[in-house]
C-alpha cells in the first residue's frame, strides 16, 4: 500500500513555434486519495492554461485515462480506475492554449487493499456485445443498520472506487447518485448526527443538507423515529434535492416530503397526514402508515409521483396545490388490469416515470405475493383505467427470486433495464444486480457475495453510470 508522496518534473514535448517550448514548470506531486486506497491524486501546475489528464497503465501494458477538458494553470486529477492490490505507471499530460503539450516522467503507484474483500462483486454473466458501457454505483450494506459504504465497480465487478462515509452505523436504504459529471450524493440514512451531502472523489464535501437525528442502532423504532430522512434522495435539475422524512402524528407514523435548495433549506413540504385519511387497517409494523420510498418529478406537468410500500399505493401530486390527483393501487382510482394474474403491486420500490401515464416499478410481492418482479402499466386518466404492457419475468423468461424489502430498477440510454434484486442484509435472495434486454434477456449480472446470518450483505439501489476512466 502506498502511503508516501512524490515530486517529479514534468517535460516540455515541442515541436514547432508556438508548442510551449520553454514552459517553466512546476513539480508532480501524487498522493493517495484519504477516501479510497486504490486511488490516488495527481496535481501540478503549469505557467498557461491548459487541461489536466493523467494515463495510467498496469503491468501488462493495459492503458487508460482520466481527463478535465478545462483550461487551469493549477491541475488536480483523481485517478480513479485502478484495481485493488496492483501496480501501475501513471504520467499526467497537459495540453496548454498553444497547442504544446507538456508530459511527466512516468511514475510507479502502487493500490492498496481493499478493506472488506466483499466490496467485489462477482460477475457470472458478460455479454460484452450488448452491456451498456459504464461503471455501476451503490451501497453496500451489511444488515439493517451499517456503515455508510458506497463503491463503483466495473463491468468485471472490481471496484474501481469507493467510500465509507463516517465511522457510525446509518440505515441500510442508503441512495447514492452519480450528479453533476464529478459528485457522489450520499443520503439519505446517514449515520445519527450526520448530514446528507455531496462529495468529490477525494471524499471532500461539496454540499451539505440536513442532518439525521441520532439513532439507538439497538432499537428497531429508532428506523422510524419522527425526523428521520429515508429511502430516497434526489438531485433535482434547478440544484435542488428531494427526500421523505418520517412524520409522527395521531400515533401512526407518516411520511412529510421536503424539496430543499441549493443551501440545504426546505422550500417546498407535502405531508401525508394533510392530504390522505388514516386507514386504521394499513398500520403496519412499529405503527408505521405509509412509507414512502420513492419518487419520480414530472417536471412538465409540476407533478411528483409518490410510492407508498406500506398502502402499495402511488401517488399523483399537484406540486402548485399540494392536491392529490388519483391513487394507483387497491383502493385507488383507477380499475385494474382485468387481464392480469396480479393486476397490482405489492409493497414496491423505485417508481419510474417513463412518459405521459407510463410508470415502471419494483414490485417485491411483499404483501403476501411472496415473489417479485418489474412491471410497466399504462394508465388512461381520461378512463381511469390500468394495463400492465410489460412484466419480468412473466412469460419472458424464468427467473424466480423475491425480495421482501429494498430494490431498484432504472432505464439505461440504450433501453436496457438495471436491476438491483434481492436482499441478502435481510436474509432474503442474495442482492444481485442484472442488466436485461426488454426481451428478457440477461447481459450482465453481478452478485454481492454472502455473508453468514450475522453479516449478510446487500444493496438497497445501483445505478449505471459513465465510467470516469477511458481505454488508451
Amino acid at each position: 500500500m502506498v502511503r508516501s508522496m512524490w515530486w517529479v518534473p514534468l517535460m516540455s514535448l515541442c515541436g514547432g513555434i508556438g508548442l510551449g517550448c520553454g514552459e517553466a514548470l512546476s513539480e508532480l506531486q501524487i498522493q493517495p486519495n484519504p477516501a479510497c486506497d486504490i486511488s490516488c491524486i495527481v496535481s501540478w501546475s503549469t505557467a498557461q492554461p491548459g487541461t489536466s489528464a493523467v494515463e495510467f497503465r498496469d503491468d501488462d501494458g493495459h492503458g487508460w485515462i482520466v481527463e478535465d477538458d478545462g483550461q487551469t494553470t493549477e491541475h488536480e486529477v483523481i485517478v480513479v480506475g485502478m484495481h485493488a492490490d496492483e501496480r501501475y505507471t501513471l504520467q499526467a499530460v497537459s495540453v496548454l492554449e498553444d497547442g504544446g503539450e507538456l508530459r511527466a516522467e512516468a511514475q510507479v503507484f502502487e493500490t492498496g487493499s481493499l478493506p472488506e474483500a466483499w466490496y467485489a462483486g462477482e460477475v457470472d454473466v458478460f455479454d460484452e456485445a450488448q452491456v451498456a458501457p459504464g461503471w455501476t454505483l451503490a451501497n453496500l450494506a451489511s444488515g439493517i443498520f451499517s456503515p455508510t459504504i458506497v463503491v463503483m465497480v466495473d463491468l468485471e465487478g472490481e471496484p474501481v472506487w469507493y467510500m465509507q462515509y463516517g465511522e457510525d452505523d446509518g440505515r441500510a436504504d442508503i441512495q447514492a447518485s452519480f450528479v453533476d459529471g464529478e459528485h457522489v450524493l450520499i443520503g439519505p440514512g446517514v449515520a445519527g448526527g450526520m448530514p446528507i451531502v455531496e462529495v468529490d472523489l477525494a471524499g471532500r464535501v461539496v454540499w451539505e443538507g440536513p442532518s439525521q437525528p441520532v439513532l439507538d442502532d439497538d432499537n428497531l423504532q429508532d428506523l422510524l423515529a419522527d425526523g428521520v430522512m429515508h429511502h430516497a434522495l434526489y438531485k433535482l435539475p434547478d440544484g435542488g434535492y428531494l427526500t421523505p422524512v418520517f412524520e409522527f402524528q395521531q400515533d401512526v407514523i407518516g411520511d412529510e416530503i421536503w424539496q430543499l435548495d441549493a443551501d440545504g433549506q426546505p422550500v417546498w413540504t407535502w405531508n401525508t397526514f394533510d392530504h390522505l385519511e388514516i386507514d386504521l387497517d394499513k398500520i403496519g409494523l412499529l405503527a408505521e402508515w405509509t412509507h414512502a420510498n420513492s419518487m419520480a418529478l414530472d417536471e412538465d406537468a409540476d407533478a411528483l409521483y409518490v410510492n407508498s410500500w406500506n398502502l402499495d399505493q402511488v401517488w399523483k401530486i399537484d406540486r402548485a396545490s399540494g392536491d392529490v390527483v388519483w391513487t394507483l393501487g387497491p383502493g385507488g382510482d383507477f380499475a385494474p388490469d382485468a387481464d392480469a394474474a396480479y393486476p397490482w403491486f405489492e409493497g414496491a420500490h423505485s417508481v419510474e416515470l417513463l412518459g405521459p401515464g407510463q410508470l415502471l416499478l419494483y414490485d417485491n410481492g411483499a404483501h403476501g405475493r411472496s415473489f417479485s418482479r418489474l412491471i410497466e402499466l399504462h394508465l388512461d386518466e381520461a378512463a381511469m383505467t390500468s394495463e400492465i404492457v410489460w412484466e419480468y419475468p412473466g412469460e419472458l423468461a424464468v427467473d424466480d427470486w423475491y425480495n421482501y424489502s429494498w430494490g431498484d430498477v432504472d432505464v439505461l440510454p440504450d433501453g436496457h433495464l438495471l436491476m438491483n434484486a434481492g436482499n441478502g442484509a435481510q436474509g432474503y435472495s442474495p442482492t444481485r444486480i442484472v442488466e436485461l434486454t426488454r426481451d428478457g434477456e440477461i447481459v450482465w449480472q453481478m452478485w454481492w457475495p454472502d455473508g453468514d446470518q450475522h453479516d449478510a450483505r446487500g444493496s438497497f439501489q445501483a445505478e449505471r453510470m459513465p465510467a470516469l476512466a477511458r481505454p488508451l
